[in-house]
Formats: C-alpha cells, sequence, structure tokens
C-alpha cells in the first residue's frame, strides 16, 4: 500500500489563478512605489541644490571663494575656520574605530561647528542647532538672508578684581 504525499499540497493551477486575479493590484502598487521613489530622488536633488546655493552665498559673504561649497572635505575645514575652531579638530571625524569616542564625537563636533558658524554670522546657538537638522534650509538663511559674517565669536572670561577694602573709617 503506498501513501501518495503530494496528494495534500494544491496544484500548479491553483498557484496560477491566484496570481492571475491579483496582477492588476501588484501593478498598482508598482507604480506608486515608483512614484515615491522619484518624488524622494528629486527631494534630495532640491536640497541639495539649496544646500549648495546657500554654502555659495554663505562663503561668499565671509570673503571667501563661492567654489569651496563644491569641494566635500575642504568646506568643512573653512567652515570651521569661520567658526574659530581650530583645523585639527576636524580629525575627530574619523576616529571612528575608537570606541565609543568614534559615535560621540562626530556628533558633538557637527553640533558645534554648527553653533560656532550660526554665532560666526551673528546668530544664536537654535540657529547652529537647526544648520545641523536642516542644512537645506539654513545655509540659504545664512548665505542670502540679512545674516552678516561678524568673525569668529571668541568666549570672554569673565575675572572678578578685588576691590582693596579699607577698614578704617575716616569719615568719622
Amino acid at each position: 500500500m503506498s501513501y501518495n504525499y503530494y496528494s495534500s499540497y494544491p496544484s500548479a493551477s491553483t498557484y496560477s489563478k491566484a496570481a492571475s486575479s491579483s496582477a492588476g493590484l501588484d501593478g498598482i502598487i508598482a507604480a506608486l512605489g515608483a512614484f515615491f521613489v522619484i518624488l524622494f530622488n528629486l527631494f534630495c536633488i532640491a536640497a541639495a541644490i539649496l544646500t549648495l546655493v546657500g554654502q555659495w552665498k554663505m562663503f561668499k559673504k565671509a570673503g571667501k571663494e563661492g567654489y569651496i561649497a563644491l569641494i566635500p572635505v575642504y568646506n568643512v575645514i573653512v567652515e570651521m575656520q569661520l567658526g574659530g575652531m581650530p583645523i585639527y579638530w576636524f580629525f575627530l571625524n574619523y576616529c571612528a574605530f575608537i570606541p565609543l569616542v568614534g559615535w560621540i564625537a562626530p556628533l558633538v563636533l557637527a553640533f558645534w561647528k554648527n553653533i560656532k558658524l550660526a554665532q560666526a554670522f551673528g546668530k544664536g546657538a537654535g540657529t547652529g542647532v537647526l544648520l545641523t537638522f536642516f542644512p537645506f534650509v539654513m545655509y540659504p538663511v545664512l548665505g542670502l538672508g540679512n545674516a552678516k559674517y561678524v568673525g569668529p565669536q571668541t568666549q570672554t572670561r569673565i575675572t572678578v578684581e578685588t576691590v582693596p577694602t579699607d577698614n578704617s573709617n575716616t569719615d568719622k
């Protein structure tokens, strides 16, 4: 007595009927997916163009050449110079092989660089934070807006001078 192991499986004709009934829906989903991919790509291209134009104008305001915005690593170094940061801090971006520091240092450096850059254009720390998250909006604000390059802002130290006290009371 032999048992047919294949008798409990549906035949190939069952699969072909199910596949043909949803072919129209698959086409619509594929078309929508392609549309959103194209839309996302157009958004990314527009954001990149806005960022480049804003950086170009920002560098021109600061007295640098505008084409620096097109050079990937050099533009970050020049932004650090405009913000008054030491250039060797740029290499903190490349210490990713160091555990914990390699993950945190580039993030902190990005915030700090953008805050210093915003302050060099007379804006506040909030503009620097927004510059980190939305560069395609904030670079045009700095470059095309009314921001003026005032140079790197150095921190002034508050010193307390001791005032000599005269314990003798001469007004008696």
